[in-house]
């Protein structure tokens, strides 16, 4: 089945990764949640659920961002 969301999900997760590996002992805060959580934790789960799914346009995306930010 075609999602029609998954470039845009591949570019949001990117830009979400390139904070995250740019700063990753930041400490991050999930809505509506006032619960600090470090940024390299949230990478792990956002990449855990990219393999569990499938989804390998966000995989893309992070890959991306992480060869930006590296000036590869």
């Amino acid at each position: 089945m075609v999602r029609p969301f998954g470039g845009n999900d591949a570019l949001f997760r990117g830009l979400i990764f390139s904070i995250i590996f740019q700063n990753p002992a930041a400490k991050l805060m999930l809505f509506p949640l006032p619960i600090e959580i470090p940024a390299y934790i949230i990478a792990g789960l956002l990449l855990a659920m990219d393999f569990f799914t499938f989804n390998t346009a966000a995989f893309g995306g992070t890959t991306a961002a992480y060869l930006m930010l590296n000036y590869f």
